[in-house]
């Protein structure tokens, strides 16, 4: 039957294997090895699985340990807010001030984040407009500025506009608007004919 340590036996023979470990004497190293096999043969353990009992015995102990000091802290503010309605009040109010101020910080930052996001889908189209309004001289001259290509195209053809706007390099929005400022010359155009 395998027993765990108590915690004296489990300090003690941690405190063999150091010794056994770090002794400058080889006959108290081994003398410190021999105690801990025994202390170990007792709880019907190896010494690799007392070693590794041990530890997990002294983290178990520590865990109990942290949730004794949690819990008794929790006690504490508890008994003090029940007998000091004005801790209570303060204590209280500063909880959820600090939450309502992370709340407002949250939002400012989502804020912050959205407007960001904005100005640079404004300054990404206002530089494709600028690109596609602007003649570069680089440019060969046989080729036609993009605002006017998408003009020729919607008024001389059938194009469906998603095809207008891949010829000639505008955004569909654009290619829309265009279309929509054209409406008054392709009336004018249709009667003619």
């Amino acid at each position: 039957m395998v027993e765990s340590f108590s915690p004296d036996e489990r300090n003690r023979f941690q405190k063999l294997l150091v010794l056994a470990k770090e002794s400058p004497y080889p006959g108290e190293r081994r003398a410190a090895l021999a105690a801990a096999e025994r202390l170990a043969a007792r709880k019907g353990l190896s010494l690799e699985d007392a070693a590794r009992f041990a530890a997990h015995d002294a983290e178990d102990a520590e865990r109990r340990e942290a949730q004794a000091r949690s819990r008794q802290r929790q006690e504490d503010w508890f008994r003090r807010s029940q007998s000091d309605p004005e801790f209570a009040r303060r204590f209280h109010g500063a909880f959820h001030a600090h939450d309502s101020q992370a709340a407002a910080a949250s939002r400012a930052r989502q804020q912050q984040r959205w407007a960001e996001e904005e100005a640079e889908r404004r300054s990404a189209a206002e530089a494709r407009l600028a690109r596609a309004m602007r003649f570069s001289g680089r440019r060969s001259h046989r080729r036609m500025p993009p605002v006017e290509h998408a003009k020729i195209l919607l008024l001389e053809t059938a194009l469906p506009l998603a095809e207008v706007a891949r010829v000639t390099g505008l955004s569909l929005q654009d290619v829309i608007a265009l279309k929509l400022k054209l409406r008054p010359v392709m009336g004018a155009r249709s009667r003619a004919v």
